[in-house]
């Protein structure tokens, strides 16, 4: 009786395992391409500056942006009109920076720049709609709790939350 225990507890432990295994597949892809690592370690590493100092790492966008700029000459298919498509949001987002005497920082216009040279134009607006929708679920949670002081608040960790939530939500 002792053996018929010990085997049905292993046969539990088994399918507990490889239930998990499954869960965890369904969530993320088995493997996420190198661009989504670089993009997702840029907005991580700016994320973190944005919200301590309210700025990024010019060093890093320099860096990412040339890494980005080789991995589209080499990965992207659609180029160049695709490219240019893709680096849009970027453009835009430091045409009303501009516009507004940096009421909408430079930095994220900067950071969709890199991001842009990563993924197709289409992949690019919809994280950025996603990052939007997230900013604005913040910005009436602050005038809900009313926190004074705090007109603005870093975008960055926005677009890195809708980059997951990009690749966490099904297709």
């Amino acid at each position: 009786q002792t053996l018929k225990l010990r085997k049905t507890l292993r046969l539990i432990l088994e399918h507990k395992q490889r239930s998990e295994r499954l869960k965890m597949e369904n969530i993320l892809p088995a493997k996420l391409p190198v661009g989504t690592i670089a993009a997702l370690l840029f907005l991580l590493f700016n994320s973190v500056c944005d919200i301590r100092k309210r700025r990024i790492s010019l060093r890093a966008a320099a860096l990412a942006g040339g890494c980005g700029i080789v991995f589209a000459l080499m990965e992207r298919k659609d180029l160049p009109a695709g490219l240019f498509l893709s680096l849009m949001p970027g453009a835009v987002l430091l045409l009303l920076g501009l516009l507004s005497r940096w009421a909408v920082g430079g930095g994220d216009g900067i950071a969709m720049l890199v991001f842009g040279l990563y993924y197709p134009a289409a992949e690019t607006a919809e994280i950025l709609l996603l990052a939007l929708l997230i900013s604005s679920l913040l910005a009436i949670v602050l005038l809900i709790m009313k926190k004074k002081g705090r007109e603005s608040f870093p975008f960055l960790p926005c677009l890195l939350m809708g980059n997951v939530l990009f690749l966490v939500l099904p297709k």
